[in-house]
């Protein structure tokens, strides 16, 4: 019996440190500044597509789309403020072409003491997207 029970446990041990020293996969992305960060942050390039796309189509948009109001979980804005060394924030608005028709975005931008937006590749930050645009994402018990 005791036996048993130190080659149950032995045989655990062997297995997580098997396990636990795999090699992690690698991702081979040839351009990463075109793919999401996390969920959470946008690359430069599509911070630009977007702010671009606003610059473009955003007087065009807000005379067809009312949109009431955008939903920023205060995490969100909790996490931005204590991530990174930022002086202000900057609130910039963009269009999503990704899905159906346009979505508009509010990006969450560091800024420095300098009044400079800090957008990588010309500086150091990251940008985030964490609102949900009312209309296509309003919730029942949404503000009238």
């Amino acid at each position: 019996m005791k036996n048993t029970l130190l080659f149950c446990v032995l045989f655990s041990f062997i297995s997580l440190l098997i396990i636990s020293c795999k090699e992690t996969p690698q991702i081979d992305v040839k351009d990463k500044d075109s793919v999401f960060v996390d969920k959470n942050k946008l690359t430069p390039r599509q911070y630009r597509e977007w702010k671009g796309r606003w610059d473009r189509k955003g007087v065009e948009y807000t005379d067809s789309v009312l949109t009431e109001y955008f939903t920023m979980p205060l995490i969100d804005l909790t996490e931005f403020a204590t991530e990174g060394n930022h002086f202000a924030a900057r609130f910039v608005l963009g269009l999503d072409s990704t899905v159906t028709g346009l979505t508009p975005h509010i990006m969450l931008v560091g800024v420095d003491n300098l009044g400079a937006s800090k957008v990588p590749p010309y500086a150091v930050g990251n940008i985030y997207d964490v609102t949900k645009p009312c209309p296509f994402l309003c919730g029942e018990n949404s503000i009238k």
